[in-house]
């Protein structure tokens, strides 16, 4: 608040005093200098860098993220197991065939499967090698069950046992 009576106060809504021109009416003098040099062909210069040139100051690589890391452990854990399945239908296999008689049809799939684990193991695309040996192992097993089985029968019948 001003001591002079006859100055307007900072912000007078009534006085004509600093409003900006009508619209269309051009301010008195020339137009207003540019506020950045011109470069050649009336173009501004480019004050800020290209899209895609932030680099993050003092890190040699793009911000954490969460997600993407992740992804990315997912990614090698799903490279690393993903054969881990024929060591447990190996095993699966084995145990069927022992319980069941399946003709050694489940016991050579399972062997078959087992030895396809291990190879797996070996080239670093399964981490459960022990039941890929558990499977062969039961199927070699239940291969020598049911044959001594079948022979017992066999004989029983010629016998009449």
């Amino acid at each position: 608040m001003s001591s002079n009576p006859e100055q307007p106060y900072p912000y007078d809504p009534y006085s004509s005093v600093g409003q900006p021109p009508a619209y269309g009416a051009q301010p008195a003098g020339a137009y207003p200098e540019p506020l950045a040099p011109q470069a050649p062909g009336g173009m501004y210069p480019q004050a800020y860098p290209q899209p895609g040139a932030y680099q993050a100051p003092g890190y040699g690589h793009q911000p954490w993220d969460p997600v993407m890391t992740q992804v990315q452990q997912m990614a090698l854990i799903s490279n690393q197991t993903r054969s881990n399945a024929l060591g447990g239908w190996s095993l699966g296999l084995s145990i069927v065939g022992l319980l069941c008689c399946t003709y050694f049809v489940a016991q050579a799939i399972s062997i078959g499967l087992g030895i396809g684990g291990l190879v797996a193991q070996k080239n670093n695309h399964a981490n459960n090698s022990g039941m890929s040996i558990a499977g062969i192992v039961i199927s070699v097993v239940s291969i020598f069950v049911w044959a001594g089985l079948l022979a017992a029968g066999l004989l029983a019948d010629t016998t009449g046992y």
